[in-house]
């Protein structure tokens, strides 16, 4: 998917919106690598209607991950709207000072925007990929007392 729709953005620019929905365009670039999926689950031995929900499963997984690393690239440019914004007033008498604001404002928005998508990413994208709840239930820390009793 992400090939496919890459290359259409390569070969024709901002007139991608012209033929992104007409019909050799929409054979050729989503519904052949659908297909192809479907194939190969096929051939790993998945039956019908879990390969198809697999499939599924995988596009509606990728259009989540576009908006997620969309997100990502608007925290990015947030950062450079800031950058910009500091170094907007340098002829400014009282440039140093608001050079040391921004500067403290931008490390403290990036570290708490790192900090939450990266957990984000952990919990929702990584978890959902490999985590698998099959090993011991969480029992708290507790000391048994034979000989004391506490006070």
């Amino acid at each position: 998917f992400y090939v496919s729709l890459s290359y259409l953005i390569l070969a024709y620019g901002l007139r991608i919106g012209e033929v992104l929905f007409q019909p050799n365009t929409l054979a050729t670039f989503f519904i052949a690598p659908f297909i192809g999926l479907f194939v190969l689950h096929k051939l790993a031995g998945l039956s019908g209607m879990e390969t198809f929900a697999e499939g599924v499963e995988k596009a509606i997984a990728s259009i989540s991950n576009t908006a997620s690393y969309g997100r990502i690239l608007a925290l990015g440019m947030a950062h450079a709207i800031f950058s910009d914004l500091a170094l907007m007033g340098s002829g400014a008498l009282f440039w140093p000072i608001f050079i040391i604001i921004t500067l403290f404002l931008v490390i403290g928005l990036e570290g708490i925007l790192t900090f939450a998508h990266t957990l984000r990413l952990h919990w929702v994208e990584w978890f959902s990929k490999f985590y698998r709840g099959d090993g011991l239930p969480f029992e708290g820390f507790r000391i048994e007392r034979r000989f004391t009793a506490p006070a």
